[in-house]
């Protein structure tokens, strides 16, 4: 949670990168690098399923996934294709949310 702190200063904004190093914002959507597809496509998930994210942090990782073009149409985006090999990871995150219809 600490380095999740010092990382993501702004939880409104839609980038949280995977390391403590500085890390470019990929530019208008997350898998417009490859660091970002990381990022939306097995950092995210699993922090969603592990349990660790207060409730709040978990809301902002979803918000930052839509917001940031991370799924179309409930499918995970890397780079320029799609890949649900994450999916149990998300839909773990969804329903500890009680994000119900989000989670069908």
């Amino acid at each position: 949670m600490k380095a999740i702190g010092s990382t993501w200063k702004d939880p409104n904004d839609w980038w949280l990168p995977p390391t403590l190093e500085p890390v470019p914002w990929p530019e208008g959507r997350v898998t417009a690098s490859r660091v970002g597809s990381y990022a939306n496509y097995r950092y995210w998930p699993e922090l969603l399923s592990s349990g660790v994210l207060p409730r709040g942090k978990m809301l902002a990782v979803v918000k930052a996934r839509l917001s940031g073009g991370g799924q179309f149409l409930g499918m995970t985006r890397f780079m320029d294709h799609f890949d649900d090999w994450p999916l149990a990871e998300y839909l773990e995150g969804l329903w500890r949310l009680g994000l119900r219809l989000d989670y069908r």
